[in-house]
């Protein structure tokens, strides 16, 4: 149960940190970079309940519940990569043909990221298939089954991994490639 508050706690926390974004009332809503970082943090904040709803749901060995949950949670952790990556792009604008060239790949990396997922948990659903995520037959002395990641779940990590340091590199090549005010707005 200690790892459903673990999901809860960062929703919270999310939440107080990022209240003033979620909830702007002045013209700075409409800005196209606030809208972008608003629909992040709505999948994240999503993200964040499954990930404590999991935690809850483990307790309760209800193995298809927890594997609509586990499914749940890497379909909104690829929403929040490809809504992250269409952050940065929105936020950092740049009339740079390099740095241009680079905004369009990150976001066509985060919708390959995207599909591979949405791809993957379509394939997982079959029980002989399990190649995301399966509960295998190590079982504990409480009777429970195990999670158990597989072989896509490793190449999704690989890929996430590549993609922050990616967006990383797009940002800090941005932020050093501006002058005076502007530049600062990227620290």
């Amino acid at each position: 149960m200690e790892y459903a508050l673990v999901g809860f706690i960062a929703l919270f926390i999310t939440f107080v940190i990022n209240s003033d974004i979620l909830f702007i009332k002045d013209e700075s809503r409409n800005l196209t970079y606030n809208k972008a970082y608003r629909r992040f943090l709505y999948f994240v904040m999503i993200f964040f309940f499954v990930d404590g709803l999991w935690g809850a749901l483990s307790e309760t060995k209800l193995e298809i519940a927890i594997f609509i949950d586990t499914s749940l949670f890497f379909l909104l952790m690829a929403f929040s990569v490809l809504f992250w990556a269409h952050y940065v792009v929105k936020y950092i604008v740049s009339k740079n043909k390099i740095a241009k060239f680079w905004n369009i790949f990150l976001v066509v990396v985060s919708w390959v990221i995207f599909t591979y997922t949405t791809i993957i948990i379509a394939i997982n659903l079959f029980p002989d298939t399990r190649i995301l995520f399966d509960f295998n037959s190590n079982v504990e002395a409480n009777n429970l089954k195990n999670y158990n990641p597989n072989v896509a779940r490793y190449i999704l990590l690989a890929l996430q991994i590549a993609m922050f340091a990616l967006t990383s590199m797009v940002a800090y090549y941005n932020s050093f490639r501006t002058k005076g005010t502007m530049r600062y707005r990227h620290f």
